[in-house]
């Protein structure tokens, strides 16, 4: 039986909040070089799974580029978004019906950007599983274990939930993952019961705070040298909201906010008016795309076109055919779409 549990500490045995965010962490880490943009997201957004075609695109055109998702809480409380007359009901008939509103919202998130989503039957929220926090718990849990492995957790964690419907609250849905991507399970067991893990998530959560952010998801691009820490970065982020090319005193602006869904184009004026850097176009080969698998693990066609500028699908199934072939990626279909995961 497996050790591993999402339960939060005890307040009084729980860690101290952590000084500074991993964020903040790796902002003191940097040479300063580095272009980073935060994404404020719940690992349970359709919105977010939406986005990462979007994603794709700057992290082949800016080799500076990091990004870096910090995690939110959408739903604290299930019960505060159900029908109080399907509550007055029952619990079990008002978490039905969200559930069934919840999947029609996900699909219609679908055109955004035309990653799949498939929604027979959802049920993510029931009495014992009332909030998204404990998919943001593991998701630091994974970070302090597995720092590695992090970015394939929450991938993996999206596809299990808008693309195979799983219940992924559940505790043995969460272990799944875990051992699909090959986490540390008794080091992130360790980080939730010690108290890290909240720390960490509560760091993530302050942060939000730090910069304002209202709404999910929503993005902050940090340019060359933002290093100062939180508090002064988003300083610059609320000035960037009423001076686009200036910090003041003849600063050169250090952050721009970026709220909600935006287009490649928008992170792209945003880096430029930072940095001063244009984007390099990625050309399609299929070793740019080998390299996209590699640091990704798990892709779909979807991202790769937006990745390499590709029109249509067929271009993406002709550029992975010799991964395939070489046996370095196997190809899969999901939803009405492929994806193309990498064979370890």
């Amino acid at each position: 039986m497996s050790r591993f549990a999402i339960d939060e500490p005890a307040a009084e045995s729980a860690a101290e909040p952590a000084a500074e965010s991993a964020v903040e962490s790796g902002w003191r880490r940097s040479r300063g070089a580095e272009i980073r943009l935060l994404a404020f997201v719940d690992p349970m957004m359709g919105l977010a799974w939406e986005m990462q075609p979007v994603y794709r695109r700057p992290e082949e055109q800016y080799p500076d580029l990091v990004i870096q998702p910090v995690m939110s809480v959408l739903v604290p409380d299930v019960y505060r978004l159900v029908d109080p007359l399907d509550l007055a009901v029952s619990k079990a008939q008002a978490l039905k019906q969200y559930n069934r509103r919840l999947a029609r919202i996900y699909l219609d998130e679908v055109p955004i950007a035309g990653m799949p989503m498939r929604m027979d039957g959802l049920r993510l929220f029931d009495e014992e599983h009332t909030s998204s926090r404990p998919l943001a718990l593991a998701v630091k849990a994974v970070e302090l274990a597995n720092p590695e492995l992090a970015a394939s957790f929450l991938y993996r964690l999206r596809y299990a939930l808008v693309v195979e419907t799983r219940p992924v609250l559940a505790k043995a849905e969460l272990v799944r993952v875990l051992r699909l991507v090959g986490a540390d399970e008794d080091g992130v067991c360790e980080a939730i019961s010690d108290g890290r893990a909240q720390a960490a998530l509560h760091a993530d959560l302050e942060l939000g705070r730090r910069f304002g952010v209202q709404g999910l998801p929503a993005h902050v691009v940090l340019g060359p040298g933002s290093a100062a820490g939180s508090a002064w970065v988003a300083g610059r982020v609320q000035a960037a909201r009423t001076a686009p090319a200036s910090g003041g005193a003849g600063e050169p602006m250090q952050a721009a906010a970026v709220p909600g869904v935006a287009p490649f184009e928008t992170f792209a004026q945003a880096i430029a008016t930072l940095s001063g850097i244009a984007p390099e176009p990625a050309r399609p080969t299929p070793q740019a795309v080998g390299k996209l698998v590699a640091r990704r693990r798990l892709v779909c066609s979807v991202e790769i076109m937006a990745a390499f500028g590709l029109s249509d699908e067929e271009e993406a199934r002709r550029l992975v055919a010799p991964l395939v072939e070489d046996g370095v990626v196997r190809v899969f279909e999901a939803a009405g779409r492929f994806f193309v995961e990498l064979v370890d």
